[in-house]
């Protein structure tokens, strides 16, 4: 009798098991059905220039399914094109805090923080990325420019090695070489400075001129090509090359129009309401590219 009685009490015990998992197995299917719907949701919305209802919908994504790091991405992506980057950093944080040997995740938290978080921190990130991909070349870049974020001279020709090996590995990426001039501006070597920006504008103009860039691409060449022509004025100037000085000052105050213009478009764009006359200009650069202020009436 008490035989039976144990093997009865085993089996309604197993039984209970499979029915939990079986109502857990059930319960991460509906999670991950309900997610996908709402992921499906805010890319219509997207699509629409809805986004703070795209941003709803994640929100309501993320609780229903907080594991996947997907959410976090897409969120952080439209707080970023929302010019909120605060929050956007944080989205793609816990996404990494969820999958840290996601070197795409690394990456991305790397460039949207590294100029708001901790020299440590950023440095830290930038050291996980080169270890998963040593031979990339914004790993690379990424880690030269958090070393020189930390400001210590002593540590400036370590950060110069990373941006030389950046460089080594494509010769043609023109982000490396304006770090080393900005880098070599610093270390007062003005010679060296003037070469390295100089360079880097060409690249710049030869990037521009060999294809269409994406929105975000562009929010980048428009950074680096003012950055560029701006420290290439203080480097003529400290040289005693006042005309070129006046001349690359000049061209800053083009590039820093069209980046504020930009930026400006990209706010009324996404706002709420969004602005009809500004979603048709960010639509013509998002197609044109740099042409847009070629072809401007």
């Amino acid at each position: 009798m008490l035989i039976r009685r144990n093997i009865a009490l085993a089996c309604t015990a197993t039984i209970s098991l499979v029915l939990s998992l079986a109502s857990c197995s059930n319960s991460g299917r509906q999670a991950a059905n309900t997610s996908d719907a709402l992921i499906e949701d805010a890319r219509r919305l997207t699509g629409e220039h809805k986004v703070r209802e795209a941003l709803d919908t994640l929100a309501r994504a993320k609780q229903a399914d907080p594991t996947r790091t997907d959410i976090y991405l897409l969120r952080s992506t439209l707080l970023e094109q929302s010019a909120n980057l605060t929050d956007a950093l944080r989205e793609v944080l816990a996404a990494h805090k969820l999958d840290p040997k996601n070197s795409e995740i690394t990456m991305r938290a790397l460039k949207l923080g590294i100029n708001w978080m901790h020299p440590a921190e950023s440095e830290a990130l930038a050291h996980q990325v080169v270890a998963q991909h040593p031979e990339d070349p914004d790993a690379q870049l990424m880690l030269g420019s958090a070393i020189a974020k930390s400001d210590r001279l002593d540590r400036f020709p370590e950060a110069l090695r990373a941006l030389q090996r950046a460089n080594q590995i494509d010769p043609e990426f023109p982000a490396p070489i304006l770090d080393m001039g900005k880098l070599y501006s610093r270390m007062g070597d003005n010679v060296k400075a003037a070469a390295m920006l100089e360079s880097a504008v060409k690249l710049l103009d030869l990037q521009a001129q060999s294809v269409v860039m994406t929105i975000p691409d562009l929010e980048g060449w428009l950074e680096n090509r003012r950055t560029a022509t701006f420290r290439l004025s203080q480097v003529y100037s400290r040289m005693g090359r006042t005309a070129d000085a006046r001349d690359a000052m000049s061209a800053t105050a083009t590039w820093t129009s069209r980046r504020t213009e930009l930026r400006l478009i990209k706010t009324r764009a996404f706002s709420t309401p969004p602005d009809v006359a500004a979603q048709t200009k960010f639509t013509r650069i998002g197609r044109q590219g740099l042409s847009y202020w070629k072809e401007k009436p």
